[in-house]
């Protein structure tokens, strides 16, 4: 959503030789989301995998209370943004019988959790529409599985824990090889799995 950060980003990637396109965009407006698309396959290609990672936390209220105003936005860019962005990526991905998306959920999406209101709504519905399109796209090639992060050391965490140590919590970086697993090869049967990252990255470690 932030320009001078995607600026930043794209500087570090055109830095190592990489070809790449960043755009700060609204994930709910379709229209947008299909240019975007359109301009990223022209300039790169079919998109080989997707992240859907963009959220907003929304209130930490009960239900009962919940304002309304906030309720639509969330539920707006947390569910139906992600299903904008994957509808606009997936038929790419399907033609060509490849592709792996990704959706990032929270451990709010289940159990159920008091006082998460939209937040864990939206994150529980991610997973459900994630898991009824690996169903649809099980013979596609393509996969879709979803990703539990845990407690990372973000914006969003310090927003929803505003006494919590930062110092205390992992930096995003450090599951990024959980990713790179799910964009890679050897993940190629994996489909319709949640998988917790912390305990993906036990059971490597183990290895």
């Amino acid at each position: 959503r932030r320009s001078s950060l995607l600026a930043e980003a794209e500087k570090l990637i055109a830095g190592r030789g990489v070809p790449c396109l960043a755009e700060a965009l609204d994930i709910t407006d379709e229209h947008a989301v299909r240019g975007w698309v359109d301009r990223a396959t022209a300039r790169l290609g079919t998109p080989d995998v997707l992240i859907n990672n963009a959220s907003v936390l929304g209130e930490r209220t009960e239900l009962l209370e919940y304002p309304l105003r906030s309720w639509r936005r969330t539920i707006e860019v947390n569910l139906t943004g992600t299903l904008v962005v994957t509808r606009a990526v997936l038929p790419g991905m399907v033609e060509r019988r490849s592709g792996s998306v990704v959706m990032v959920s929270s451990g709010a999406a289940r159990p159920p959790r008091e006082r998460w209101g939209a937040y864990a709504v939206s994150k529980s519905a991610v997973e459900t529409l994630t898991l009824n399109l690996a169903a649809e796209l099980r013979e596609s090639g393509v996969r879709l599985n979803i990703v539990d992060p845990g407690a990372m050391r973000t914006g969003m965490r310090a927003a929803a824990y505003p006494g919590e140590d930062p110092d205390q919590l992992k930096e995003p970086a450090l599951i990024a090889p959980l990713f790179l697993w799910l964009a890679g090869d050897q993940s190629r049967e994996v489909t319709g799995t949640r998988i917790v990252a912390e305990k993906w990255m036990a059971e490597q470690a183990g290895r």
